[in-house]
């Protein structure tokens, strides 16, 4: 296969990027393999030492840096409604790579990430990664070097074990380092997470890293700022959003990027450069989109064309 390299633009500093056009990237998706990374051990094995028989950390933060309160439920969901399309009703949410990955400008004592919400019909599997801004860094599927935060990221009630304000800590973090996040889209399977994805169903916060063939399509991510909080909140998109074939069970995606929604805490508030972040607080919805006023109107908004998704949300309004 014949790589050529891009040079892209992101932190203020160049990076390399391993690109292929569209036709070789299905090329890819039958050879790539997946071979997820666990966190806190780095090991390639599921150890029951770290997470649960349901894809719970065990090393969960006893007493978090932020506190994370409920009502920003509603806040995000003012701004990521459930199936209302967010390039339809807030194309501005979606932004370049600089405002979907986290930047720290200054050197961080811990960075702490925590289950918010989960608007997903798949049982999905969370990551994360980070890399040097101030130098030029290589780029790739393999060289991000992909970490399992959250092996199932699902609440309790919804297939899984995971609870509203659930963290776990990444440690410190250098200055100029920039932090970012991979979705494995239905990656819990068989108590573990399914070595079997393929490209065409992981997705991270580089958009320059996703399957999809134009840049619009490649967007996976919303980020926004509670700063009252010190909270910075992450959205992500579960499917593939050119592609309906390339997903389980043929769903189209509805592009409302609710279906991982994170929490992560940077101590001190002050190294996170997000000077240009949308601001949660006070929440108000962007024009053209109004967000639910209450969990059972997220349950109603789910279409009957999800039945898993619809399910999934009956049971979580249930047990909030």
């Amino acid at each position: 296969m014949k790589f050529s390299p891009i040079i892209l633009t992101i932190f203020g500093c160049n990076l390399l990027i391993i690109n292929t056009c569209s036709a070789e990237i299905s090329t890819t998706s039958s050879t790539f393999k997946f071979t997820p990374t666990y966190f806190p051990n780095n090991s390639t094995d599921y150890s029951t030492l770290y997470y649960d028989s349901n894809g719970k950390p065990r090393n969960l933060v006893a007493t978090p840096k932020c506190q994370l309160d409920k009502s920003i439920i509603d806040k995000v969901m003012k701004f990521l409604p459930e199936g209302k399309s967010v390039p339809k009703n807030a194309p501005s949410l979606l932004t370049d790579d600089r405002h979907a990955n986290i930047y720290l400008s200054g050197a961080a004592t811990d960075v702490q990430v925590a289950y918010v919400f989960e608007g997903a019909g798949y049982t999905n599997s969370v990551g994360f990664f980070n890399f040097r801004t101030d130098i030029s860094t290589p780029l790739n599927a393999i060289s991000l070097g992909d970490k399992i935060l959250f092996p199932n990221f699902s609440g309790t009630g919804t297939g899984g074990t995971m609870n509203f304000g659930d963290w776990v800590s990444l440690g410190p973090m250098a200055k100029d380092t920039a932090i970012g996040f991979t979705l494995v889209s239905n990656g819990w399977k068989s108590g573990k997470v399914d070595a079997n994805r393929t490209v065409n169903q992981i997705f991270r916060t580089v958009s320059a890293l996703n399957p999809e063939s134009t840049s619009d399509y490649k967007r996976h991510t919303v980020l926004l700022s509670d700063p009252n909080a010190k909270i910075l909140v992450i959205g992500i998109e579960d499917l593939n959003r050119q592609s309906c074939s390339n997903n389980d069970w043929s769903a189209c995606t509805d592009d409302d990027f609710n279906d991982v929604i994170l929490a992560v805490c940077v101590d001190p508030w002050t190294s996170v450069d997000c000077s240009d972040c949308t601001t949660i607080d006070p929440p108000v919805a962007k024009p053209g989109v109004s967000g639910p006023s209450s969990w059972t109107e997220v349950t109603e908004s789910l279409t009957e064309n999800d039945p898993i998704k619809a399910q999934k949300a009956k049971e979580r309004a249930a047990n909030h």
